[in-house]
């Protein structure tokens, strides 16, 4: 949103450099704070006679939320009447899943007009997640959207790919600098006439640096000797000491806001004329300007030096802002915001009284939107103290994050404050049941046992809001919690008296389909598909109006799963395309990440490589970031692509990493994928690596045998023949033993892999050209005839240790290790 600033020169030298990059993807203008960067920007698109915005970030834009609610903002700014972009940017369930909707929000996007959309003040982004979001965004902008980064630092990461593939420009601060002449003109814009030496002595002065000309040119003065050195020193003669104490008491009043707003600034400064001093500033020029939000900001320098300014009056003035501040986010029904102010002025009221408008607000913007500000834990650790309600929150949040040692502090301290948090506020009573179900170091069983024990009883009549659980929607039975401690002997026995009869009430009349959907699911990982089949058909069939879209997609894509296990390829298509409809009818695009990759993994299993890569694009999964727990399923999906790709190590970093987080988090299923996924990666990564690729697989099969899970290897098979084939000589030989799993188990996986539908994750990659001899060609005809050794020696009329020579050669060609893998492979090749 371009500044409004009409005080100023036309600078053409600059403007003819943007021109002249005008068709480059992006353009990065790079320089320190006081070039002039954001002014030569807004020039630009002034003059450019395109539709354009610009979007400043602040601290708050960390929070993905309200980073991806200002994007939209300017992508409609440039598509003012785009009809689908605005429903999408205004439904309701936006701050769900902020990232998705903002990528549907780009899908919408026409491609007919040229726009220009600049991002300010880039530095600010602390957040990998935000960095990452904004580089996809980038990458999914159609190609009549120019986008101007503006930044005082290096290219955030992932960035400088747009440079080494010719899709960045770059302007510098060299660039930016006044020559003698524009300060002539500028000078001449607010009546004053400079000789050419009095322009020059400007330029020597200042270096041709836009802050330092703006500050002698508000002084009224003219460079007298020396440089400017110090620019806080230079401000504060030059400017501050000559304005009137009301203007001073003002600016330092408002100092400590990220952005302002005339109602804002009267409360913060009392004086009711607060808008007209605004106008009056951005006038002058040079220190704030407004943008067409309705915002105005403060040059970051000019700030910096007011908060230092304020700073020396000491924190209690500052508090005392902050908490004002935070009160008029609180009036705006902002708690994100008032919970940023009160936790820097350590409030612990206004801290409470954030969080509690936070927890009426939806479940995942609570969780999305909170992370970011959670950067003080000990202001927040002590206002729970005051306030220990808040306790549940740090609970999840430090779940979702990975700290775990943290979670079990704040639930335990919730716990032992129950009845007090319940003698404040009695709408807290449900609270405590959703903490039970995330308390790793709780089995069902004592879950069960501690809500029998609870002292408050809730009314089991009231539907408590489903969404208060944040689930990964697609695997519903290894979602926020993993299920697997329902699969037994009587999965369906287990599973109904602990979701039905002890916590089903917790979910309404949603009940009896939450507790056929995931029977159905742990009887999926067992291998008993038609019993599967019975429980999610059932549940599908009692979808009604009154179930919420996305638990709707939870129960067709169980179906999906048990379809394909099935065979029922076309069955599972349909499913895909009823999926896809409710998805677009009641616009779910949070959900459009899961979807996309359901359909990916069902892709990927016969190892399209064209697929991989597009979910590599669009995905970038850096190995160095945190697993977070509402993303498995996405991370997985990731792994295998990269599996599918050849990319081996990427896949092993991550899925090790999924591994030290599945392990922490008490959650088989994830561990023994991220097992048959490592032996994979192992097994095709190098012939020296197999070994290890083997120990891989029996810790899988090991954790499976506990559970009766045989799913996943059959899901696999193709992939893991040959290393069940070898597993499966090594139990035989060995006793059985406590944790291991029985040779009887190993070699009814390794049937079953038998039977597997797919060609297999690595089926995609190019095979080495090998030439074989016709008689080694002989050779292969027949044992795909399923001949014995001795039939193809007599038949071939070759001596028996010939033949075993030829079969070496053969398997060692073929990259197979047994008879029945070669067989797939000749077949798969169409070596015969």
């Amino acid at each position: 949103m371009a500044q409004k600033n009409a005080d100023l020169i036309t600078r053409y030298r600059i403007n003819n450099l943007f021109a002249d990059l005008s068709q480059s993807k992006a353009i990065y203008v790079s320089a320190p704070g006081g070039y002039g960067k954001t002014i030569a920007v807004s020039q630009w698109m002034n003059k450019c006679h395109r539709t354009n915005a610009i979007i400043s970030l602040d601290e708050h834009d960390n929070d993905p939320v309200h980073f991806c609610k200002r994007f939209c903002a300017v992508l409609h700014a440039c598509q003012p009447n785009n009809t689908a972009l605005a429903e999408v940017i205004s439904h309701p369930a936006f701050t769900s899943a902020p990232g998705e909707f903002t990528l549907k929000a780009i899908s919408t996007l026409t491609k007919r007009k040229r726009c220009v959309l600049a991002i300010d003040d880039l530095h600010v982004l602390q957040s990998n997640e935000i960095i990452k979001l904004l580089l996809l965004f980038f990458k999914r902008l159609p190609d009549n959207i120019q986008v101007i980064l503006i930044n005082g630092n290096d290219l955030p990461p992932g960035f400088s790919e747009l440079w080494l593939k010719g899709q960045l420009a770059y302007i510098t601060s060299k660039d930016l600098l006044f020559n003698n002449d524009e300060i002539s003109r500028l000078y001449k814009k607010r009546g004053i006439s400079l000789t050419t030496e009095q322009s020059k002595d400007i330029f020597r002065f200042t270096g041709g640096w836009a802050i330092g000309i703006g500050a002698l040119l508000l002084s009224g003065n003219t460079p007298s000797s020396g440089r400017l050195y110090y620019l806080d020193d230079f401000i504060s003669s030059s400017i501050w000491d000559k304005w009137e104490e009301k203007t001073r008491e003002f600016l330092l009043n408002t100092a400590a806001a990220h952005k302002l707003y005339p109602s804002l600034c009267e409360k913060l400064t009392g004086d009711q004329n607060s808008e007209a001093l605004l106008k009056e500033f951005v006038r002058k020029g040079s220190f704030i300007y407004q943008t067409e939000d309705g915002a105005y900001h403060y040059n970051n320098l000019f700030r910096d030096f007011l908060r230092n300014k304020l700073a020396e009056k000491g924190d209690s003035i500052l508090f005392e802002l902050l908490c004002k501040e935070g009160s008029w986010y609180l009036s705006e029904h902002d708690p994100i915001g008032a919970a940023y102010c009160f936790i820097r002025a350590k409030n612990h009221t206004g801290i409470a009284e954030s969080f509690k408008l936070l927890e009426h607000s939806n479940r995942k913007d609570l969780f999305i939107s909170a992370a970011s500000i959670i950067k003080d834990p000990e202001t927040l650790l002590a206002a729970s103290g005051d306030h220990p309600f808040i306790f549940y929150t740090m609970s999840w949040l430090a779940l979702i994050e990975g700290r775990i040692d943290d979670m079990e502090s704040y639930l335990d301290q919730y716990y032992e404050r129950y009845s007090e948090i319940i003698d404040c506020d009695p709408s807290f009573v449900y609270d405590i049941y959703f903490l039970y179900l995330i308390d790793i170091r709780l089995n069902f069983k004592g879950l069960t046992k501690k809500i029998t024990a609870l002292s408050h009883k809730p009314d089991k009549t009231v539907n408590i809001a489903r969404n208060s659980v944040p689930v990964n929607t697609f695997t519903l039975h290894r979602s926020i919690v993993d299920f697997s401690e329902l699969a037994t002997d009587d999965t369906q026995a287990s599973a109904s008296l602990f979701l039905k009869d002890n916590t089903g009430w917790l979910f309404g009349h949603e009940s009896g389909q939450i507790t056929d959907c995931i029977t159905a699911l742990l009887l999926y990982e067992q291998g008993h598909l038609e019993k599967a089949y019975t429980h999610a058909l059932s549940a599908v069939t009692k979808i009604n109006d009154s179930n919420a879209p996305d638990f709707k997609l939870s129960m067709m894509s169980s179906l999906v799963y048990i379809m394909d296990a099935l065979g029922q390829f076309n069955d599972a298509d349909n499913m895909i395309g009823y999926m896809k409809t409710i998805i677009d009818q009641n616009r779910l695009y949070y959900l459009e990440n899961d979807f996309h990759a359901l359909m990916v993994r069902r892709q990927l299993v016969n190892g399209n490589i064209e697929a991989a890569g597009l979910w590599l694009a669009d995905n970038n999964t850096s190995t160095h970031d945190k697993v977070n727990l509402l993303e498995v399923y996405l991370i997985f999906t990731t792994c295998r692509a990269y599996i599918v790709t050849g990319d081996y190590d990427p896949a092993i970093v991550l899925l090790k990493k999924v591994l030290d987080f599945a392990n922490t988090y008490k959650r088989p299923l994830d561990v023994i994928e991220a097992y048959i996924l490592l032996a994979i990666a192992y097994w095709k990564k190098k012939r020296t690596f197999q070994k290890d690729a083997v120990l891989f697989l029996e810790n899988a099969v090991s954790i499976a045998y506990e559970y009766g899970y045989i799913q996943m290897f059959v899901n696999d098979g193709a992939e893991l023949l040959s290393m069940l084939q070898r597993l499966k000589k090594r139990t035989e030989q060995i006793v059985e033993s406590a944790g291991k799993p029985s040779a009887s188990f190993v070699k009814m996986l390794h049937l079953r892999a038998l039977e597997h539908r797919s060609s297999g994750l690595t089926s995609g990659h190019t095979e080495p050209v090998m030439k074989y001899t016709d008689k080694q060609k002989a050779v292969m005809n027949l044992l795909c005839k399923g001949k014995s050794y001795n039939e193809i020696a007599d038949e071939l009329v070759i001596k028996r240790t010939t033949l075993r020579s030829h079969i070496a050669l053969i398997y060692k060609k073929l990259g197979v290790s047994n008879g029945i893998d070669a067989v797939k492979k000749i077949k798969t090749l169409n070596l015969i």
